[in-house]
């Protein structure tokens, strides 16, 4: 009988200790659940998703192509005129330039990204230049 109620009381001290540590892990996962959930998380781990997206990163790149390129037709066929004929003739231009580009926007990003690494070796060059 003292022998079974040992054992009895050793298994309730068993018990009590696991669902003590099962009741550390619960609050613990309940801490990283709210936290999860917190607008700041949710908004930085949906702009980590958007980051490592590599369709997302093109569309991007592609949409930056397009608006640099009509923003630069703009630039270069800007003309302080008061000819109506100009006026109308330089959004149209301005237009067909911007979907000529974009249309051609993995060429014109390829050259970019040559004019880029040149641009950034030459910048290393003259640094290297300059401390010798």
């Amino acid at each position: 009988m003292k022998n079974e109620k040992e054992n009895l009381q050793l298994a309730i001290l068993a018990l009590e200790e696991k669902r003590d540590l099962q009741l550390v892990l619960l609050k613990d996962q309940y801490l990283e659940t709210t936290k999860s959930f917190q607008l700041n998380n949710i908004i930085k781990n949906a702009f980590d998703e958007i980051a490592d997206s590599a369709e997302i990163k093109n569309t991007i790149l592609e949409n930056v192509v397009g608006i640099g390129t009509g923003l630069l037709a703009k630039k270069l066929l800007k003309c302080d005129s008061n000819n109506a004929t100009q006026n109308y003739l330089i959004p149209i231009a301005q237009v067909v330039i911007t979907n000529l580009l974009s249309d051609h926007s993995a060429h014109v990003k390829h050259k970019l990204e040559k004019l880029l690494v040149a641009y950034l070796s030459y910048r290393k060059e003259v640094k290297k230049s300059m401390e010798s």
